[in-house]
This record gives structure tokens, sequence and C-alpha cells, in this order.
């Protein structure tokens, strides 16, 4: 159902008032503004945009997976990172090292995640674009040309039988 709004004037008590109605069709949206809301006058009938919170909530969730498949290396290191401070200062308590200990952990940390983003990244988030995947199925060999593989292949059916 479309959401339909329109000022109307419901007597002299309310005067004029919004109301919004859902209906089908306009004709019915201006029935119900007459038989329900008893409005003497109805002004500016029009529909009311159907864009909503949950269009927002699908945009925000589409824009953050975009981010983590753009940015998961990055993603990956921040997350070790913090997570490798956090057990460094769990574990050392009273060392005088501590700072220095911390920052090597956090550096390895943060390697490890980044690596382990990028490989993330590159297994299962590289897409390719349409361009190449008209190349698909192809390869290239440093002593020959362009190869195609299935071109290699022999036709086993291009014998034809009704000559014999």
């Amino acid at each position: 159902m479309t959401k339909y709004k329109a000022k109307c004037f419901l007597g002299q008590s309310s005067g004029y008032v919004d109301i919004v109605v859902q209906a089908s069709t306009i004709n019915g949206a201006k029935d119900q503004l007459k038989q329900i809301y008893r409005a003497e006058q109805i002004l500016g009938l029009h529909e009311v945009s159907s864009f909503s919170y949950t269009n927002i909530h699908i945009i925000c969730f589409i824009i953050l997976i975009t981010l983590f498949i753009n940015f998961t290396s990055i993603i990956f290191s921040i997350i070790f990172g913090l997570i490798s401070i956090k057990i460094v200062q769990l574990f050392l308590k009273s060392t005088n090292n501590k700072n220095i200990i911390i920052l090597v952990v956090f550096l390895i940390s943060c390697f490890l995640g980044f690596e382990l983003g990028n490989y993330v990244h590159q297994n299962y988030f590289n897409f390719k674009p349409v361009s190449e995947l008209s190349h698909m199925g192809t390869h290239s060999d440093s002593n020959h040309a362009t190869v195609n593989p299935v071109a290699e292949v022999p036709n086993v059916y291009s014998h034809d039988y009704r000559k014999n």
C-alpha cells in the first residue's frame, strides 16, 4: 500500500490538519479522508515517499560489507593489534620493559593481521572485472602464444556417420 498525505479541514474545532493514510489508489485515500476523518475539505493530496528507516539500514549494511571487502587487511591488522595489546597487558602486570614488549607484540600482530586480511581478500573477495572474464580459460605459455586448452581437445563428433 502507498502512503498519501493531505491537509484536511475537519471543522471549526480542529481546523486544518495534516493527515497521512495508506491506500492503494489516490481515490481510495480521498475516500478514507472523507469517511474516517470526516474531512470537509481536502487540499494537496499527494503520494508520500516510501523511503523508510528499513531502506537506510539496508544501505548502511551494504556500505559496511563493501568497506569490509575493500579494507579487509587493514581491519584484520587493527583487530589483531588491539587483541595483542590486551593479551600482553593481562600477562605482563609488573615488568620493567612492558612498553617495549607491547610495542613489539603489537607490530608483529599487526603484520600477521595484515597478511591474514590480505590472504582473505585475495582468496575470497578477489572479484574479476567483466573485461577479464572474457580471458578466462586461456593461459599464457612462455614458449607459445596464448593457448586455449579447450581448443586443443579433439572433436569426437566431427565424423559424419552417414558416409560409409
